[in-house]
């Protein structure tokens, strides 16, 4: 099962801006963040008001840095216009096959930032998305869009190295501290046993 966030209050207020919606087929959308949404084709054994605990397939891997919770409850069913038909991709875990998706709200997510983007360009409304057109469109946009991630990709790089910069100087800065309160109490228990010899 592959799973994806969503802006879950915008998607209940039917938000215009909402790229990529949705469609609610049955129940609510969640409300909480141990809340979650299943696909329509999920197996039969799954349905509102079920729980599902998420594993992550992966022995290296701890759900935990992945999702603040393991465990949400199903508040309703979806249809997504990104699944028309029963692929759901791959994945190199498990069989090699994923066999549904699962949507939870964006604050039930341990990341700190997003790892998938979409995109929509007003110029591309009325164009036919089969035609060259709009591939040629897109083609020129992509190098654009690529430009763009590489620069993004080097600011996250730099606020990682700073973060660790920043860790690593906390740390020497503790250690520091801790080394002269060694010192300071070496010290002392110098000087009281030196005071006891000379009374």
């Amino acid at each position: 099962t592959r799973v994806y966030s969503a802006d879950t209050e915008a998607l209940d207020k039917n938000s215009p801006d909402y790229i990529s919606r949705f469609t609610l087929l049955e129940g609510r959308f969640p409300q909480n963040p141990n809340e979650c949404l299943i696909e329509a084709n999920t197996p039969d054994e799954y349905g509102i008001g079920d729980t599902i605990t998420l594993c992550s397939g992966d022995s290296e891997t701890d759900t935990a840095d992945i999702l603040k919770n393991d465990t949400f409850t199903v508040t309703g069913k979806i249809s997504w216009v990104k699944y028309v038909d029963f692929e759901r991709g791959t994945t190199t875990i498990g069989n090699g096959s994923i066999g549904s998706y699962l949507v939870v709200p964006d604050e039930a997510f341990a990341y700190e930032y997003y790892t998938d983007v979409y995109i929509t360009y007003k110029n591309t409304m009325d164009m036919d998305s089969f035609e060259k057109k709009y591939q040629d469109f897109i083609d020129n946009k992509s190098d654009e869009l690529e430009k763009l991630c590489d620069t993004i990709h080097s600011k996250r790089i730099n606020e990682i190295e700073t973060e660790i910069s920043d860790a690593q100087k906390e740390f020497e800065d503790g250690k520091a501290e801790y080394d002269d309160s060694v010192k300071e109490y070496d010290s002392s228990i110098s000087d009281a046993e030196k005071e006891i010899n000379e009374a």
